[in-house]
């Protein structure tokens, strides 16, 4: 409960000293705790944060957005994939904090680091947490879509494909002229992989076509030599053909209760690069 004080304007009569005093010290014990699930708890918090008014970017000084930066970053590295993905998801409270080149660096450095995480929930939160940063982070979200898009290893073009997706779904969030850039990056994005010679990333790209990109690629893949890729392109022909331009996009690997794939009570999944091994608790 001693987050809320972070986001209560004025809750005490020198909020700076209660910080540095206090607050912040105890936040970045919680953070870095050697227990995953205090370690989520703690991480959530900070999320949530940034949720609520006025949010972290008017009670932190710039010392503490470069410590809270820098916890994240160590953090990426952690042997608990639920803890960097509890990480990545405090980015998009932190990113309105970043005013200065070095706190930017670092908190692209995580999406980027993250991206490619051996564990897929990880891969997955970072491409939603991208998404949710990319109206601050424009240029540094579209770089790391074109660099993996255009990577020789397949699960990273298959990661630019997701990212192009998770882009896809936030465009309503994201305000002119940075909406337009990210569109059209998203879009390139998802139409150049749909000829990719892989077809997981085929796969992802058809399914990134359901919110964003060029119909006319989506049709390609429709008679993709794959039955799942060409069943993902017929729903994406349909689901284009039916949101209205006014209607918020949606996709079902993007649902609300995705942001909670790090949840400490849940059972580590079967997923990649030794994630049934990497115990959070």
């Amino acid at each position: 409960g001693f987050l809320e004080l972070l986001c209560r304007e004025r809750a005490v009569s020198q909020p700076g000293d209660a910080l540095d005093r206090a607050l912040f010290p105890l936040l970045l014990i919680l953070v870095h705790d050697e227990s995953a699930i205090v370690a989520c708890a703690a991480l959530a918090a900070l999320a949530a944060c940034g949720d609520e008014a006025p949010g972290l970017e008017k009670c932190l000084a710039p010392h503490h957005v470069d410590k809270i930066a820098l916890s994240l970053t160590d953090l990426a590295t952690s042997r608990h994939w639920r803890v960097r993905a509890a990480a990545c998801h405090a980015a998009p409270a932190l990113a309105p904090c970043c005013a200065s080149e070095a706190q930017r660096e670092a908190v692209a450095s995580l999406l980027k680091a993250l991206a490619t995480d051996a564990v897929a929930e990880v891969r997955l939160r970072a491409a939603i947490d991208g998404a949710a940063c990319a109206h601050r982070f424009a240029d540094e979200v579209l770089g790391l879509v074109a660099a993996l898009g255009s990577s020789q290893k397949s699960r990273e073009r298959e990661c630019a494909a997701r990212w192009a997706e998770a882009l896809g779904c936030a465009l309503e969030t994201i305000p002119e002229p940075e909406r337009s850039r990210v569109e059209a990056g998203a879009a390139a994005c998802a139409a150049g992989l749909a000829a990719d010679d892989a077809p997981s990333v085929r796969l992802a790209s058809a399914k990134a076509l359901s919110v964003v990109g060029d119909l006319e690629a989506a049709a390609t893949l429709a008679s993709d030599v794959d039955p799942d890729v060409r069943e993902a392109a017929s729903i994406a022909l349909a689901a284009r053909d039916a949101i209205a331009p006014e209607t918020p996009r949606t996709n079902p690997l993007l649902s609300a209760d995705s942001g909670e794939c790090f949840a400490p009570d849940e059972d580590v999944p079967n997923g990649e690069g030794g994630a049934a091994a990497d115990v959070s608790a």
